[in-house]
């Protein structure tokens, strides 16, 4: 393991850190998730929390977008949580690199076992584990999200130290997350020049390993594990985005509360003007969104909400 301080570089594709300035003294702990081999290169995640404290906290994990090609470096988006909660941010391996579906949920869910293994160790709430993604890492931090009450074996994996800890997370956060492949380009506002997904050098076709149009791939999509005691989820888009349509969120968050016991504990917020991964996301006002959401549902029994939330506003 490396320990290190951290330093904060910014910002990433425009979009500032959410919430804020992190604190000043926060340390890096780099955590061999899986030992490399002769085929792939070892699996980490770095836990962030702040220096010189000895308290349990909870945790979220995060997991960086990145077109599924898999990206590690920088900070994770939610680093100034850690003024009340510990930050890991997980690994994956991309897309050309051994990462086609189903192995980067598996790379995921490997990291979130080792957490919980080793929480007393690492100061974190092994019952207060909550998933957050952007982009591609929504859509694994989602994946997460619907396994924790539906689990799939082929889906879960075998990967690491601890294959028979759980992967469960208690709610989910996910920016503007691809969801459903096949429909992308459908849902795209032709006034946009926006990204091709049925292209078959779209991220999407790497990440499955075909065109998205030539064989099914709802057994990729979050859509197709959601029920009724699917964990709280909040959904956040930008109505401008080129590369990932809001549609995406839309349909999911549509799916979560047509089948959900408890709907409003889904939550989904459409920003007006806002493209994909813009400075909208670090608003304070869309900060306190999300920190509300996460103190509000980051327990192992969070509230039964009646009323759904669904909001559009310009940030």
């Amino acid at each position: 393991m490396a320990v290190g301080t951290f330093m904060m570089r910014g910002y990433i594709l425009g979009m500032g850190l959410v919430g804020g300035e992190a604190p000043e003294d926060v340390e890096m702990e780099e955590v061999v998730v899986q030992e490399a081999s002769a085929s792939t290169k070892a699996l980490r995640m770095r836990v962030y929390r702040r220096a010189g404290t000895d308290q349990v906290l909870p945790c979220v994990v995060c997991v960086h977008g990145s077109a599924f090609y898999g990206r590690f470096e920088g900070e994770p988006l939610l680093l100034p949580r850690t003024r009340s909660s510990v930050v890991a941010l997980l690994e994956h391996r991309g897309s050309r690199d051994g990462g086609k579906f189903p192995n980067a949920i598996h790379d995921v869910v490997a990291c979130v076992r080792h957490l919980r293994a080793n929480a007393s160790a690492l100061g974190v709430d092994a019952e207060r584990i909550a998933a957050f993604g952007d982009s591609s890492g929504g859509y694994l931090a989602a994946m997460l999200g619907v396994l924790t009450t539906n689990p799939r074996d082929a889906l879960l994996g075998d990967l690491g130290k601890y294959p028979n800890e759980s992967a469960k997370v208690n709610c989910v956060v996910a920016l503007f997350p691809p969801t459903k492949f096949d429909v992308m380009d459908e849902q795209h506002d032709p006034m946009f020049h926006a990204q091709r997904h049925d292209d078959p050098n779209s991220p999407e076709a790497y990440f499955m390993g075909y065109p998205v149009q030539s064989k099914p791939v709802d057994h990729a999509s979050p859509l197709s594990y959601v029920q009724h005691d699917t964990i709280p989820f909040f959904l956040a888009h930008g109505d401008a985005d080129p590369l990932v349509p809001c549609g995406q969120s839309k349909i999911l968050y549509d799916k979560l509360i047509d089948l959900s016991s408890a709907p409003g504990a889904h939550q989904y917020h459409e920003i007006v003007g806002a493209g994909h991964a813009t400075k909208h996301f670090s608003d304070p006002a869309f900060a306190t969104l999300v920190n509300d959401f996460l103190d509000k549902f980051n327990v192992p029994h969070p509230p039964a909400v009646v009323t759904p939330t669904s909001s559009a506003s310009s940030m």
